[in-house]
């Protein structure tokens, strides 16, 4: 078990299980029993308004295959079997992914079993932002989504995250993903 925190004021934090950013190729990697905290928030004035916190990768503009985030046991619950996930936090105007927050290039069979929870912000179950030239294939998500919304608002989404205007984030391809 192990825990990952973060804090500070002034500056956009990047809180993420394996790597902030990846440029290059990432596989067969995992993130197991780690809990992920981000206390970071925003220089007021800036137009920020968010940390980034993501159970594997922050920033992937590179590959990623055969990898995972998945464990700490204790948030397994007989209410939901799959949710055996890290713990991914952050209490403070945050964004939260099960997997990688930005995702510009190619993710491939790969999950995400988390527990997310963001106090005041957005929250996504697998990649909260796919770019234009992300694709993703073949990978799901059985993350557990525990946002402050109703659960008719659209800010908690399964696998890929909205904006504040509630339009989905989603301008790559997605070849055979799903959610559990």
């Amino acid at each position: 078990n192990s825990s990952i925190s973060q804090s500070g004021q002034g500056f956009v934090g990047i809180t993420a299980g394996f790597v902030g950013e990846n440029m290059g190729t990432i596989a067969s990697s995992y993130v197991v029993n780690t809990g992920l905290t981000n206390y970071s928030t925003a220089p007021e004035g800036t137009g920020d308004s968010y940390s980034i916190t993501a159970g594997f990768v922050g920033e992937n503009s590179g590959d990623i295959s055969f990898s995972y985030v998945k464990a700490l046991e204790s948030t397994i619950s007989e209410t939901n079997p799959y949710s055996t996930g890290v713990e991914i936090y952050s209490p403070t105007n945050g964004n939260v992914a099960g997997f990688v927050y930005l995702n510009s290039g190619n993710i491939n069979n790969s999950f995400a079993n988390t527990v997310l929870t963001s106090t005041s912000a957005y929250v996504a179950g697998f990649v909260y932002n796919n770019q234009s030239t992300g694709v993703i294939s073949e990978s799901y998500s059985a993350s557990t989504l525990n946002g402050v919304f109703t659960a008719n608002d659209a800010s908690e989404q399964p696998f890929v995250g909205v904006s504040s205007s509630d339009e989905l984030l989603s301008f790559g391809r997605l070849e055979n993903t799903y959610y559990l």
